[in-house]
């Protein structure tokens, strides 16, 4: 039979409905007996038996003491952490969602076509090992096809979701198609799947697991995010543009369109676009990590199992520190008197302002500048005390708090205490020596090395019956008697205690659906800056709010450590200005920055849904705001006579 023919005949077949119902049969038949031979493989015991105490307590003043109570919290973790590594949850999903996959190509008429895909890279990548051809270069293959087959499949259903007469989900739809004609957006498109199949290969095995899961958490969410982030504001402003440039949007308002059908329908069809491309990115991330999730940590002869059947500290660390959802809490603020601290506000006032009076011409000028130095003076003595309890000189120690901790002392799951040293120029080869003395603990000393976050942990017996745990730190070591050379500090975040509050499955997923509320209104910046400004411009606009909001949170840090007065307390008032002018940009973004989704992700903090639902207010809020600017920009502009140059 001719080729041509028979591949005709079958496409005819996987296109029949009754091929389709056969194909989802089998497809769900072999995915529950996957499921199926799995649960029963994991629920084989195991051996040897795993003993129930972790390799790293019994330091002195750690809060894993060995006494009933911490023994018993021990046990627990210990038989936590163990249980994870037999939770089937991670392969059910990714057999569940290769399933849908797959379905999913079926009622596309693309099963036999998907089938005779996966069989020629399955023949290539058996051919290649067995020829002993590069190794890295199969994985990427594999996750090049994979991914690539996912998208395509994602946008057929969405496509087909959007097959509608009205007005709005037709333009959605043909942006969609302008997604994968244009060479603008396909570029981004092959960038972002060639990027997440090449990056597990750029990890370095002989790290501990916990820093190769970290260091996958951040550049394959947050890669991932800011390259789709960057694909929806050019895309979004392109589509727009392009369509006055080339006069195509002639055909579509001269229909019964109006304005903001056409302004929602191109912002609908750039949002679905970046969704799909972050289910897909969001997918490969997740399973990867589950996959490197049971691998072996450092230590451990199998995953979850030292020779000793103890948990390694590697394990711990990654199953409670980053694979997981933690609250934190700051020291609680150094208390301040407030009526002293009034006085010596107003004095501090009078004097720069009688400094200044032979400069000041009138009363009223005098009172109007004592006003402006209070609430200067204010914001900077405020911070200068903070930044003083933060510092400890040598030999000299401080005492803080954390209160709140009543929900961590009835958890079984050990506390964190984080911490980052400065010291001078933060020499990487200086090695201070710090005394921490925990609740009532013994005094326990340790190394530090500058600028570089490390971690206690605690058991909960460290807490006090009213939710307070009370740390002393000095700077030296207090059984040798020696101190360091220079004060050390705390930074604003640099000491602060966490402990777990969720899962990181579902943290994960509310992740994901923040990053897709942030790329909703990136398309909307996008398409609100084309419809009255031409491409280069729009780009510009777009892309410097773009990075404004998401440096919001670096911004007001630096603005904490941005001095307005000098060392003698004269207002420096340049500084004063662009002070300022950071502030309206940090306030006007907050809420959208605050947000850190990938940031609270790599650390292991939770994202809280308060938060997830003040985000989401907020930026549907901006968005709502910048549809109705762009639908009243383009029912003002002339498009009939719009020359697109």
């Amino acid at each position: 039979m001719n080729p041509r023919a028979l591949l005709g005949r079958l496409n005819l077949l996987q296109q029949q409905r009754l091929f389709k119902w056969i194909a989802t049969a089998v497809i769900a038949a072999a995915a529950v007996a996957g499921c199926l031979a799995y649960g029963a493989m994991i629920a084989a015991p195991r051996t040897p038996e795993v003993a129930t105490t972790p390799a790293t307590p019994g330091a002195p003043g750690t809060g894993l003491e060995s006494t009933d109570a911490s023994e018993q919290a021990a046990r627990a973790m210990v038989q936590e952490i163990v249980a994870a590594g037999s939770d089937p949850w991670s392969v059910f999903v990714m057999i569940v969602l290769g399933a849908l996959v797959l379905v999913g190509a079926a009622w596309l008429g693309l099963g036999l076509t998907y089938l005779a895909v996966l069989a020629a890279g399955a023949a290539v990548t058996g051919v290649a090992l067995a020829t002993g051809w590069r190794s890295s270069v199969v994985p990427v293959s594999m996750g090049v096809l994979a991914l690539t087959l996912a998208f395509v499949t994602l946008m057929r259903l969405v496509r087909a979701g959007l097959d509608s007469s009205n007005p709005v989900f037709a333009i959605a739809r043909n942006v969609l198609a302008e997604a994968v004609r244009l060479r603008l957006s396909l570029v981004f498109i092959v960038l972002l799947i060639f990027m997440l199949a090449a990056l597990p290969q750029l990890l370095d095995e002989t790290q501990p697991l916990r820093y190769r899961v970290q260091a996958f958490i951040q550049w394959g969410t947050g890669g991932a995010f800011y390259l789709i982030a960057l694909l929806t504001v050019v895309f979004a402003v392109a589509t727009v543009t392009f369509d006055q440039r080339d006069k195509t949007i002639w055909q579509t308002m001269t229909k019964p369109v109006a304005a903001w059908q056409y302004v929602l329908g191109k912002w609908l069809g750039v949002w679905v676009l970046s969704g799909v491309l972050l289910a897909v990115a969001g997918s490969g991330v997740f399973l990867f990590i589950e996959y490197l999730r049971h691998q072996p940590a450092a230590g451990e002869q199998d995953a979850y199992m030292t020779r000793e059947g103890r948990v390694s500290e590697d394990r711990l660390l990654l199953e409670r520190q980053i694979l997981t959802a933690r609250e934190s809490r700051d020291i609680d603020p150094f208390p301040v008197d407030e009526a002293q601290f009034e006085q010596n506000l107003i004095a501090r006032a009078e004097a720069e302002v009688q400094r200044l009076q032979e400069s000041l011409s009138t009363t009223t000028t005098r009172e109007i500048l004592r006003e402006e130095m209070i609430a200067s003076l204010r914001k900077d003595l405020r911070k200068s005390v903070q930044m003083a309890y933060r510092n400890i000189p040598p030999g000299l120690g401080q005492h803080y708090t954390f209160s709140g901790l009543g929900a961590a002392r009835e958890r079984p799951d050990p506390l964190f205490l984080r911490f980052t040293v400065n010291a001078g120029s933060n020499a990487p080869d200086a090695l201070y020596r710090l005394t921490f003395k925990i609740g009532n603990s013994e005094p326990q000393v340790q190394e530090v090395v500058l600028g570089q976050p490390q971690t206690i942990p605690l058991l909960p017996g460290s807490i006090g019956p009213d939710g307070t745990l009370a740390v002393q730190v000095i700077n030296g070591d207090v059984y040798q008697e020696t101190s360091n050379p220079e004060s050390i500090s705390f930074p604003p975040d640099g000491l602060r205690v966490s402990y777990a509050a969720g899962s990181f499955r579902s943290n994960y997923v509310r992740v994901m659906g923040v990053l897709w509320v942030k790329l909703g209104f990136l398309a909307m910046v996008g398409v609100f800056a084309g419809t009255f400004l031409s491409f280069p411009v729009a780009c510009l606009v777009s892309l410097t709010i773009f990075f404004a909001a998401e440096g919001a949170t670096f911004l007001r840090a630096a603005l904490d450590n941005y001095w307005t007065a000098d060392k003698e307390g004269k207002t420096l008032y340049l500084n004063l200005a662009i002070s300022a002018i950071g502030e309206v940009v940090a306030w006007v973004f907050q809420v959208y920055g605050g947000l850190r989704p990938t940031a609270k992700l790599v650390e292991g903090l939770r994202l809280a849904w308060r938060d997830v639902a003040l985000g989401t207010g907020v930026t549907a809020l901006w968005t709502l705001l910048l549809f109705a600017g762009g639908t009243l920009a383009l029912r003002r502009r002339e498009l009939a006579t719009y020359s697109g140059q």
